[in-house]
């Protein structure tokens, strides 16, 4: 009796099991090779002096994300700069979560402004001025009820995110945007603003329920 020509079904199992691994070590390949690359990317730009470009700075910070008030990474800011999360880290993966934080760093006569990211710290440009400062904007809010919407003031420019009201949220809030600026005898050397994403508020667990009181 001669055998119809095609695959029996063990065979076609042991070619899915054998694709199934072939696959699993490219994509290993694959990661490991992006890896070095990151690499070799930061130890070029230590070598230049860990320069990073405004677009670069920008886009990192515009994908800020809320975090709840125990994780770490949550976004804390006052007049000598600010900290946060982002998903479009500069020495990581696009979609991958890494803290970082920006400041000033005064130097004889002027400051650089600074971008920390893990272990990593980049330098955005000079300036000439002893006047810096870090502003946020945003909306207040006036009642939180974890059940219903947050009741919010108008925006306005504050100096501290977030601010005292926002204690009884269950999650550290973006401002709508942060305003740097260095100024210097009677004329402003850096006016930069940077918008935040409409980023919304984490989903409500249970121990946000159960651990607080609801007004």
């Amino acid at each position: 009796m001669t055998r119809e020509a095609g695959f029996t079904l063990i065979e076609m199992l042991i070619m899915l099991i054998i694709s199934g691994f072939v696959a699993t070590l490219t994509i290993e390949a694959i990661r490991a090779a992006s890896t070095n690359a990151i690499r070799v990317e930061q130890a070029a730009r230590s070598v230049a002096g860990e320069l990073i470009d405004e677009r670069i700075f920008r886009t990192a910070v515009e994908a800020s994300r809320t975090a709840y008030q125990e994780r770490p990474g949550r976004f804390s800011g006052d007049t000598t700069g600010f900290q946060s999360v982002t998903a479009q880290p500069v020495t990581g993966y696009a979609g991958e979560m890494r803290p970082y934080a920006v400041r000033f760093e005064q130097e004889a006569g002027g400051v650089s402004l600074i971008y920390e990211e893990g272990e990593a710290t980049y330098q955005l440009g000079w300036w000439e001025g002893v006047d810096v400062g870090f502003e946020y904007f945003g909306t207040l809010p006036q009642s939180v009820d974890l059940t219903g919407p947050v009741l919010e003031l108008e925006r306005e420019w504050v100096d501290t995110w977030p601010r005292p009201d926002h204690s009884t949220l269950y999650y550290s809030p973006l401002p709508e945007a942060v305003r740097i600026q260095v100024r210097s005898e009677g004329h402003t050397s850096l006016d930069m603003i940077i918008a935040f994403p409409a980023d919304g508020a984490p989903p409500v667990r249970v121990e946000d329920i159960m651990g607080r009181s609801i007004p």
